[in-house]
């Protein structure tokens, strides 16, 4: 291992160095976490297996902060322990391996929504993947809503904005989705998540601009918030599409760096473990200058030790 042509007290200052760094890196990815997990989290619905990317991103930041103290304990080199540079090799390999598995997903989960030139496109011309795959098939409800809202069972009003919750509205939503989503189907979830959509996004509708046989007063109409806002993106899809991908890459962006970080650590923390460094095993200075001050002079060895005895006895003139 190179680490041999380097001092012990070098090595695990470079260990100490990257594994602060790696800390400092997943503090950011619990924050990037934190931030799109709202958006990333869809457990309104079983829509497809892409939809426990939150869930992935989050529980490897958590490993990786036990990773991180643990790392801290291994390379503070006054706390050396063979038993505790054991444990981290052993969690790092399982947290590298965790980590690879979730910056796969990340990659393929990431949405890529291919639209057509027409603006004012359905969801069924343009091209849903990634997280965002068959969402699709929610496109009849916002289709019913957008009609049902500023009907005359549900009045919008001049003074006041008026959203779809307001509205006294007895049918069943699942009765507009397939079959297969409905035993799984929460309409409050649901409206909770497209709410967050509307305000973060400011758009209104799912994949265009409105819907047949609509009123008049509802197109360009929030359908899940009051918000005092206007409508600026027609098509929620889109503006969600573009910014759920651009904060997955940061993600994994990341992700990648920590991962090379911490392979720098396993191999650091491996060669620490074997003493492959220029000091080999750590004698104590305190007892290398103890030695000096009896007189066995550095580096002889012990057969041959010469010991220097002082002649204390006073002369008399």
């Amino acid at each position: 291992m190179c680490t041999s042509n380097y001092y012990k007290e070098t090595v695990f200052f470079v260990g100490l160095i990257l594994n602060t760094i790696s800390s400092i890196i997943i503090l950011v990815l619990i924050i990037l976490s934190g931030i799109q997990y709202n958006f990333i989290n869809i457990n309104w619905a079983k829509i497809n297996p892409y939809q426990n990317l939150g869930d992935y991103e989050l529980s490897l930041c958590i490993i990786y902060i036990f990773c991180c103290i643990i790392g801290f304990i291994v390379f503070i080199k006054q706390l050396e322990c063979k038993t505790m540079q054991k444990i981290y090799i052993l969690y790092g390999l399982f947290s590298w391996v965790y980590s690879i598995i979730v910056l796969v997903i990340a990659f393929v989960y990431s949405p890529n929504v291919i639209k057509d030139n027409d603006n004012n496109s359905t969801c069924e011309s343009i091209n849903l993947k990634g997280i965002l795959k068959d969402f699709d098939n929610f496109e009849k409800i916002f289709n019913e809503i957008n009609q049902y809202l500023c009907s005359s069972n549900c009045t919008c009003s001049n003074d006041e904005k008026m959203n779809f919750q307001k509205c006294d509205y007895n049918d069943n939503l699942t009765n507009y989705i397939d079959t297969q989503y409905e035993s799984n189907f929460d309409e409050e979830k649901f409206f909770s998540y497209w709410a967050r959509v509307e305000k973060r996004f400011e758009c209104a509708n799912l994949c265009k601009n409105s819907y047949d046989g609509n009123n008049e007063e509802s197109k360009n109409h929030f359908l899940f918030t009051d918000s005092s806002k206007n409508v600026k993106k027609n098509g929620c899809i889109y503006p969600l599409s573009n910014w759920l991908n651009k904060m997955i890459i940061s993600f994994a962006s990341l992700l990648i760096i920590n991962i090379i970080i911490s392979t720098l650590c396993l191999y650091i923390c491996v060669a620490i473990l074997f003493d492959k460094v220029y000091e080999g095993s750590n004698i104590p200075k305190s007892f290398i200058n103890k030695n000096k001050l009896s007189g066995i002079i550095p580096g002889a060895k012990d057969s041959n030790s010469v010991e220097v005895k002082i002649n204390n006895n006073n002369k008399t003139k």
